[in-house]
Formats: structure tokens, sequence, C-alpha cells
């Protein structure tokens, strides 16, 4: 939380202050944008799939990750670090937006819409994968749980992330990567 808060609300080269209200806004980020979308991805993949991603494209948001992936190198190339991990926040929101659109909990219902469902599940894995690889400097340990929640071994590479598939691939329910504070 600390990390996310120093590179995330400070841009490299200004000056900064610190509040722990400011801070609190920032750790309530992490955890309901980015653990909310891990929280709901691999529950209904445990749920609707025994915890199995589905073996299909999942390619719901490659546009949407195509442009993080330009946007966050963009923004690092700049040494813009601030917004490089903005737009990487900005991938969750989306993700979860793509959850909320898709209603995958309508799509378990009905059998008729088994490859709808198929195809959101897998998008989402693919996009925490991506994800675990953009938060990945800012919270390693976070992402390396994220990363075998997904039934990896470790976080990828980020030029390995958008293209790894996860077909087949055991996805386990853990506990809740940011944990409300006291």
């Amino acid at each position: 939380g600390v990390r996310w808060y120093l590179l995330r609300d400070m841009p490299t080269g200004t000056d900064a202050s610190y509040t722990p209200e400011r801070f609190l806004v920032r750790y309530e980020e992490l955890a309901n944008v980015l653990g909310n979308l891990a929280s709901r991805a691999t529950s209904m993949i445990v749920k609707y799939r025994d915890g199995i991603v589905p073996d299909v494209g999942g390619a719901g948001l490659d546009e949407e990750i195509r442009a993080t992936l330009d946007a966050v190198m963009r923004h690092m190339d700049e040494l813009r670090v601030h917004d490089a991990l903005a737009s990487a926040m900005d991938l969750a929101r989306t993700a979860n937006g793509y959850v909320d659109r898709r209603e995958p909990w309508a799509h378990a219902k009905d059998p008729e819409r088994a490859g709808e469902l198929d195809e959101t599940l897998a998008t989402l894995a693919r996009a925490l994968t991506v994800l675990t690889a953009l938060f990945s400097p800012v919270t390693p340990e976070t992402m390396t749980d994220l990363a075998r929640m997904l039934g990896l071994d470790g976080v990828p590479p980020l030029e390995e992330a958008a293209a790894m598939s996860l077909a087949g691939r055991r996805v386990s329910k853990g506990i809740p990567l940011f944990p409300k504070p006291d």
C-alpha cells in the first residue's frame, strides 16, 4: 500500500505532501478496484467452471489491454510512473465494468449462453494476468499471490503476460489481496 501511494500519488521530480486521508483513498483504490476484480473473477471461475479457465480465446478486452500496455510503456519512457500506474488501474476499472456489462451470473443460468460465459471468464483471467505484471513492481508479494491464484508459478514478464494462454489452468480463491484497514 505504501509503495502504491508513493508511486501513484507523488509524481517523479515534483514536490508532494502526505496525508493519512489521501493514503487511505489510494489504498482503498487498490482494494476496491484491483482486489475486487481479482475476487470476483477468481470466484466466478471457481463457481461456474470448477476452477478451470475455459479453453476459449478470451479476446473481450484485447483492445483495452493493448492500449494500456502502449500507454504504460509511453509513460515509463517519459518517467511518468504515476501516469503508468494510473493506466494500469484504469485497466482494472475497465475489467470491472466488463464484468458488469457481460453479467456472467446471468449467462451461468442459461446453458445456451455457456460460450459467452466461457469468453467472459477467459477474458478476465487474461486481464488479471496482465495486471499481475503491471502491478508487480509496486505490490510484488501480492501480485505473486494473485498469479498463484491464477494457476501460474509466478508473475509473468510483461511482454509475455498479454499473450499467455491460461486455458485449462486451475484457479483458486484466496484471501483478500488488500484487506480492509481497521
